[in-house]
């Protein structure tokens, strides 16, 4: 996930623009040291499981906090957030 931000400083550069909050999290013991290839291929591919069954779940009065950067991987630079929106709205 890093490798858009290189030449980066930490192997976490791509969670924050700010290095304090990147610093912060790398110290925190709390949040996960590495993420090894095989876990990280489950966590990004779980989302076609988790869809549409889990979220007809939801009681539709549950607020829901979503946040991404423009630029996170994870949330596929908004695009990914965007359809996640999509799907809880619906």
């Amino acid at each position: 996930m890093n490798a858009p931000f290189e030449p980066a400083r930490t192997p976490f550069d791509w969670l924050s623009r700010d290095s304090m909050v990147v610093d912060e999290f790398i110290h925190d013991p709390l949040c996960f040291a590495a993420l090894s290839p095989q876990p990280a291929h489950r966590f990004s591919g779980c989302g076609p499981t988790l869809y549409p069954a889990s979220l007809r779940i939801l009681r539709p009065d549950l607020p829901v906090y979503l946040f991404s950067g423009s630029r996170d991987p994870v949330g596929q630079q908004l695009e990914g957030i965007q359809v996640l929106i999509e799907r809880y709205s619906r």
